[in-house]
């Protein structure tokens, strides 16, 4: 296993961290959403993509229990989605030897908790690459 060393091209999220460990390192995070956010990955160029290095864990994109029905952001969407990631140049890595240890998820699909068929992400920059 990768024992990342966070800074600004190299952040890891471990959803086993609690809250104050968190704040003691702003290349650290235990929520996706808060990882994926533009304001975490404004640091990324072509020369030094961002890496998210990410422990083993379940992620949710959002409350499983939620009832809210998703849509499209914009009209020009083809799928509501439920994370928009406005990163080129992002490399995503598991922090594991089984793909299976590190799940993103969310309690959603077609017509199911979204109007259509829902996707976990939308990626419009390029240049991105997952890797477990």
């Amino acid at each position: 296993m990768i024992k990342p060393d966070p800074d600004s091209c190299h952040l890891l999220l471990d959803s086993r961290l609690a809250n104050e460990e968190v704040q003691k390192n702003p290349y650290t995070y235990n929520n996706i959403r808060e990882v994926l956010s533009d304001g975490a990955l404004n640091a990324a160029t072509v020369e030094h993509p961002v890496t998210v290095y990410i422990a083993p864990g379940i992620y949710w994109l959002e409350d499983p229990q939620s009832e809210a029905v998703i849509v499209r952001e914009d009209p020009k969407d083809l799928y509501p989605y439920g994370c928009k990631v406005n990163c080129a140049n992002l490399k995503l890595v598991g922090l594991s030897e089984n793909p299976e240890d590190v799940v993103i998820a969310a309690n959603r699909g077609n017509d199911h908790g979204a109007k259509g068929n829902y996707t976990l992400f939308h990626f419009p920059g390029n240049n991105w690459r997952w890797k477990t």
